[in-house]
This record gives structure tokens, sequence and C-alpha cells, in this order.
């Protein structure tokens, strides 16, 4: 293919599962793969694919319900709500030292680390009751509900065979 679209234009190989594939004899093929070139990649045009998160599925497996989150338990947030706690940091030190105030507390993002945010942006994040004490660190709560799809990758292991009838 890099003989007829050039090797510049090369996108990805899209591998993606296959429902059957056993063989007796040997090694049992269970994926196909897309090859995926374009005519012109400098101006190529692309739309992310994205699949629903399912609670307990991939990109989903550390939600829980809010209840069930310690730090948790007095806030205002619907019980019953799903979520999981996140960085609130980065790589790469900040060039001035930033300093939260939280819980009575003053936070600092480790060394090495920066906070992903300015300090006034956590300030409004904790007010909204989406910051938690989460061990010797502060973390975010990022809810289930706030974006509930994850993007797909080149590696399709879910089933797909329905999206190309369409």
């Amino acid at each position: 293919m890099d003989e007829v679209f050039g090797e510049e234009n090369f996108v990805s190989t899209i591998a993606y599962a296959k429902t059957t594939g056993f063989s007796g004899d040997t090694l049992s093929n269970v994926a196909d793969y897309l090859i995926w070139f374009s005519k012109k990649k400098h101006i190529l045009k692309y739309r992310d694919l994205y699949t629903a998160k399912q609670p307990g599925e991939a990109g989903a497996t550390k939600y829980r319900e809010i209840s069930s989150i310690f730090a948790l338990r007095n806030s205002t947030h619907d019980q019953s709500r799903l979520a999981t706690s996140d960085q609130l940091t980065s790589q790469g030190e900040s060039s001035s030292e930033q300093v939260f105030p939280f819980t009575g507390r003053e936070w600092t993002a480790p060394k090495g680390l920066h906070w992903k945010t300015t300090i006034e942006g956590l300030v409004h994040t904790a007010k909204a009751e989406r910051i938690m004490e989460g061990g010797a660190s502060v973390r975010y709560v990022r809810c289930l509900d706030d974006f509930a799809a994850t993007p797909r990758t080149n590696l399709w292991l879910a089933c797909i065979s329905h999206a190309f009838q369409r």
C-alpha cells in the first residue's frame, strides 16, 4: 500500500476481534486487520470514535457509588452516583510554589509535579465538592456521568461487526 498511497500517508493498522477463528491444525486467528491510508494525510479530517463506558468494564472498573467513598460520605452529591478519584497533578515541576488551601491544610504538588489547574481553579473545584483527601494527597472526584465514553484506539476487542452493517 505504501507504493500506492505513499508511506507518509499511512494512518493506522486497526486490529479487530472476530467472533470465530478456531483452527484445528495451527494457531487460531481471532483477529482481522484494517490498514488505513489517507490519500493526503496532511489534510485528513478525523473525528474521534467513542465507546460508552459501562460500570465495571474497561475504562470504568474503578467507579463505585459515592456512598461507599469514605471521604465523600457527608457530601451533597447524589450518594448513588458513580465516581472515582483521579490525580490532580501532572508531570513537570512548576516554576512557582503553588499552595492550595483545603480542609484546614496547605497542599503543594509533590516534587517533580504541578497542579493540573490554577490555584483558583482548585478552589472552585473544591467548592463544587470535586476534591477529596486521599491518603497523603488531594484527589479529583470524577463521576462516570461527567463523560461516560472512552475514545477508541486501534485495538477493537468489543463486538463491532454490527458497526460495519450500518
